[in-house]
């Protein structure tokens, strides 16, 4: 989508259906405003993607938002192959940055997977210099305020969803634990489960995350530091109860030594975001 105003300026819409022919229409609408509320709140967060409008027709909600014309985690994989500990540490960091910026707003992401992170321009290494990821997290429409100490909603892809989430229990950890999956993979360039299949069952799935051991000695871990296997491992503890929080993680020495020094939360900026507007009639 371009802008009228400025032919240069280019930006991606996500088209949101109202009606669903397995849910109720009011029941799909909540979800819809439930997003875009959630993405309005964490505008103050850099590494949230730019929210630039919401409309709507009788038919469907268009969230418009800045474009990022360097792909996802996913295609960083392909092209570059595996990440050094420099980018993983960096991507860790801006991801960390985000969920503690919603976990004290208490809201859980619920859907962290290298798909919903993405590179806001195309990505070149360089052998003299590191060259900054720019990174943001997108798609919320899995997210979900704490509502009477509790989330209602049980969504998310399985591959990347914490062991206690299959048991029905989800809290802030469950977001821990699929930053741990990312990492994984990002530094070893797989997940952690279900060897060379590409397509597991969803049986098989749910039963390598509760009970099948996590490896950090296999082949793909060699030249890793034990600082990263530490921080993975730390993060993808099973018991939700001592995994680590996202301030526990961005203090963790392997993000301090790869990025210089941990950063808080940034401040609340003053973005103006506009409400949902009807559309135009044609």
């Amino acid at each position: 989508m371009t802008s009228k105003t400025d032919p240069r300026l280019r930006f991606a819409v996500k088209i949101v259906p109202k009606h669903h022919g397995n849910l109720p229409d009011d029941v799909v609408l909540s979800r819809i405003h439930d997003e875009v509320d959630i993405l309005r709140t964490l505008q103050s967060c850099p590494e949230t993607v730019r929210l630039v409008d919401v409309t709507e027709d009788g038919q469907q909600v268009y969230i418009v938002m800045e474009l990022c014309e360097g792909g996802d985690l996913l295609q960083f994989l392909k092209e570059h192959g595996r990440m050094t500990e420099w980018e993983a540490a960096h991507t860790a960091e801006a991801i960390l940055r985000l969920l503690c910026e919603s976990h004290q707003q208490g809201i859980l992401y619920a859907d962290l997977k290298p798909n919903n992170i993405l590179l806001k321009r195309r990505y070149r290494r360089m052998r003299s210099s590191q060259q900054s990821l720019q990174l943001r997290i997108a798609d919320f429409g899995c997210s979900q305020r704490l509502q009477g100490g509790a989330f209602n909603m049980w969504a998310g892809t399985p591959a990347f969803m914490a062991p206690e989430v299959f048991k029905r229990h989800r809290g802030m950890e469950s977001d821990q634990w699929s930053l741990g999956m990312v990492m994984y993979q990002m530094l070893t360039g797989r997940l952690p489960f279900w060897g060379t299949d590409p397509h597991p069952s969803p049986f098989r799935v749910m039963a390598a995350i509760l009970k099948d051991e996590v490896r950090y000695d296999s082949p793909e871990w060699r030249g890793i530091s034990q600082s990263a296997r530490d921080f993975v491992r730390r993060l993808l503890e099973r018991d939700p109860a001592i995994r680590m929080s996202a301030e526990q993680a961005l203090a963790h020495p392997w993000i301090k030594r790869h990025c210089g020094h941990t950063r808080g939360v940034p401040p609340v900026a003053n973005n103006a975001v506009p409400a949902v507007r009807k559309a135009p009639q044609q």
